[in-house]
């Protein structure tokens, strides 16, 4: 792949493993501090959190990043810096309103004193430039400002959160630390984007014309990123909802082990993406072997080694009363291999080639089939249940995008790999 990719591969997987590590002392000091009963209501309130968070996010670390990217003059970017914003910002005001639609719900009116602060999560997503980084080719950066974050997390929950009545204080130090993230984010884009002069505030004002047009570019990969979190990352809300806190903890724990293992899945990816953005990419399916190469290696590797190592990591990081999601991490291992065929299917090949429609269906597809069996199997399988739906509704998604990914454009699954790599590019 040349020296430099392997230089920034490597670089990228030294910060994500230290970011890792730091997650690693937050979750387990939250687990056995706090206890299965308000971990689980934590994991409650976080997983509803998840859903807001993807509304305000909107997609716009793949749409806007990409159209970013193509810009070099610093009026144009801090005009589409403030479109974004502004579009967040409204996301913001409107996930605000369906938190409070909720509250007759009984779950959330048990949890609405950690719904609040962590409400503060939504608002530093709203006013991140993450996204902007990520578009410039700044890989990096964003990897080093979460780090920041989570350094001055584990420091406040070391200080303040010392029992199970610290869950309100923790929701406090996670939107904290999360808003202080965002704010140096506008402190180096200003620096740095946007000509380090005051007249930039004026052109952060746009039309609403522009932020309608800068909403609807965004609208399929949002679908698509709705559907992704509708299959991982609010299903301790959703077993919530039939479940004790309990119970919830114990899949929120198995879901926060495997979730973080397939993390190392986006290292791979950040360095992979902005290459499949480049029009004159001499050879995409040449690349796109690589890619499905390491991705299909390091999936298999995560999952088999997670598998097997379950009963320790789960007694080890999480401690004494999380001992039945051993079982359920198990299960949910092998989502990392069919998420990491998923990302290269859809997430290199169907963003880059402008198919955002149709990765967009195929996850929303997958989200819906994992929604409805999750209607029908928590209730009496709890996190089983539900994890069960996970590797049916990601075998679906992963092997619908290949498909037709062959059949609209020509480009095998496998990418010729079968072959010997002759497949015709």
């Amino acid at each position: 792949m040349g020296s430099s990719f392997s230089r920034l591969v490597l670089f990228l997987y030294f910060l994500h493993g230290l970011n890792q590590a730091l997650g690693f002392v937050t979750v387990p000091y939250l687990a056995r501090t706090l206890g299965p009963e308000v971990y689980g209501q934590v994991a409650f309130a976080q997983g509803l959190v998840s859903y807001l968070l993807v509304l305000v996010n909107y997609s716009f670390e793949l749409s806007a990043s990409r159209k970013v990217a193509t810009i070099d003059n610093p009026e144009q970017v801090t005009e589409n810096i403030g479109r974004v914003v502004v579009a967040q910002g409204f996301l913001a005001a409107l996930g605000f309103g369906l938190l409070l639609g909720l509250y007759p719900v009984p779950s959330v009116q048990r949890t609405w004193h950690l719904l609040l602060p962590f409400y503060g999560l939504v608002i530093a997503q709203a006013f991140s430039l993450n996204w902007l980084f990520w578009g410039r080719g700044l890989v990096l950066l964003p990897l080093l400002l979460e780090m920041g974050q989570r350094l001055l997390t584990i420091v406040a929950l070391f200080l303040w959160v010392r029992g199970p009545e610290g869950g309100f204080v923790y929701a406090l130090i996670a939107s904290t630390t999360a808003l202080v993230t965002s704010g140096a984010s506008w402190l180096i884009a200003v620096r740095f984007y946007m000509g380090g002069s005051p007249n930039f505030i004026r052109r952060l004002l746009p039309r609403w014309a522009s932020v309608s047009l800068t909403l609807r570019e965004g609208w399929w990969l949002f679908l698509a990123q709705l559907g992704s979190t509708l299959t991982m990352g609010g299903n301790a809300f959703l077993l919530g909802l039939y479940t004790t806190p309990i119970q919830v903890a114990q899949y929120a724990a198995a879901e926060k082990l495997v979730i973080t293992v397939s993390a190392l899945l986006n290292p791979l990816f950040r360095a992979f993406y902005p290459r499949f953005l480049r029009k004159e990419q001499p050879s995409p399916l040449a690349l796109g072997r690589k890619a499905l190469i390491a991705f299909f290696l390091l999936g298999v590797i995560l999952s088999l080694g997670l598998f097997l190592m379950a009963s320790p990591l789960v007694r080890i990081v999480f401690g004494p009363g999380y001992e039945e999601a051993s079982s359920l991490v198990r299960i949910l291992a092998f989502w990392i291999a069919l998420t990491a065929l998923s990302t290269v299917w859809g997430g290199l090949f169907l963003v880059p080639l402008g198919l955002d429609r149709f990765q967009t269906l195929f996850v929303l597809l997958g989200g819906m089939f994992h929604l409805t069996l999750v209607f029908l199997l928590a209730p009496s399988l709890a996190g089983i249940g539900i994890a069960f739906s996970l590797l049916a509704s990601a075998s679906l998604t992963a092997f619908g995008q290949a498909l037709f990914l062959w059949q609209k454009t020509g480009i095998p699954p496998f990418m010729g790999i079968i072959r010997g790599g002759k497949t015709k590019e």
